[in-house]
């Protein structure tokens, strides 16, 4: 694999990828040995947050690496979300670089379009975050199975060309429209270019509270990030998204569905706190809070009789047969990653 584009070399001084670790490291060694064969022109921050001191022990010598201008931070050992958040906040925080990407170990960035989201950017001053699609990828045992491991025989692929852009001119409007279309997969905006000093703000508020999980953390970064300006997503792959390998969604899983968990922490009150933290005005905030009780009122376990269950397949049928063409997940090949992902002699 060949240097990136030239583009992305003279914005090499634009944008910093934070990397966050916790332990896996055979998914950090094989993310770092990707980025360093693609010559990632961008500065990274590893913070590390893990007990494996493997890992330590190879980032701490850039040698390895040589390809890549990278600091190694080590931190407290993530014993909670808590941990995990002022970790993220204190890494954002040393960002010297007006954008930021975040990225976890078990992903990829397919590097050729950011030179693109850092021009718009750049030239438009009300996009606050930009990214591409999202491909999802599950590797595959020679059974075909999913594998939940770096490499594995064989691989699937799928692109998500769902448009994820939130681009009313109102804040109020952008909050909301993230808060009753979730079902788009805004979740993934996570993964875009941020402007930094907005990231930073959003961040700041874990040195003041606590979050009680960490979807209601989530969606305060979201919501604050909307409140100073828009999402934009340009029709290109960009995150790769590795299917079955994510920490946290099996630590949630163990302690419960979405709707106890907020049940028992009362994790609506946290979300109250970040809207009533904002700039808005008093109407405003309650239409967010309003927007935020009718999801919550969606992921409240419901009884369904038989004629019900029937009812709502029959609707998501429909809906998926009034997508356009460009709207449903598409299958891709991705030869650039095949040479970190299966497992070959």
């Amino acid at each position: 694999m060949g240097p990136v584009p030239a583009v992305h070399l003279t914005a090499r001084d634009q944008l910093t990828v934070v990397l966050t670790l916790k332990d896996r490291v055979p998914f950090t060694l094989r993310w770092m040995h990707y980025m360093d064969d693609a010559r990632c022109p961008f500065p990274i921050v590893i913070a590390d947050g893990g007990t494996d001191g493997a890992a330590a022990e190879r980032l701490r010598r850039p040698e390895h690496y040589p390809h890549l201008r990278f600091e190694y931070l080590r931190y407290p050992v993530d014993r909670d979300y808590a941990a995990y958040c002022r970790k993220l906040a204190d890494a954002v925080e040393r960002v010297p670089t007006p954008y930021v990407l975040l990225a976890d170990n078990d992903d990829f960035f397919l590097l050729e379009p950011v030179g693109s989201f850092l021009e718009l950017l750049d030239t438009q001053p009300e996009v606050v975050s930009c990214g591409g699609q999202a491909v999802h990828l599950q590797l595959l045992s020679t059974d075909g199975h999913r594998a939940a491991t770096p490499v594995a025989a064989a691989y699937s692929a799928v692109v998500d060309t769902r448009d994820k852009s939130i681009t009313d001119p109102r804040p109020v409007e952008r909050m909301c429209e993230f808060m009753t279309t979730t079902s788009r997969g805004l979740w993934s905006s996570w993964y875009h270019v941020h402007r930094t000093t907005a990231l930073q703000a959003a961040l700041r508020m874990v040195r003041a509270h606590t979050f009680s999980d960490p979807l209601t953390f989530e969606i305060h970064v979201h919501l604050t990030l909307l409140a100073t300006g828009q999402y934009r997503q340009l029709a290109v792959p960009f995150w790769v998204r590795q299917r079955g390998t994510s920490q946290l969604s099996a630590d949630l899983d163990a302690v419960g569905t979405l709707f106890e968990r907020f049940t028992r922490n009362n994790s609506l009150e946290d979300l109250r706190r970040s809207v009533s933290s904002s700039s808005l005005s008093s109407e405003d905030r309650q239409r967010v809070d309003h927007a935020i009780s009718e999801w919550w009122a969606g992921q409240a376990p419901r009884h369904q009789t038989v004629l019900d269950r029937v009812g709502r397949r029959f609707t998501r049928w429909l809906a998926r047969a009034a997508r356009p063409a460009a709207s449903v997940r598409a299958p891709v090949r991705l030869p650039t990653l095949e040479k970190y992902i299966l497992d070959r002699p």
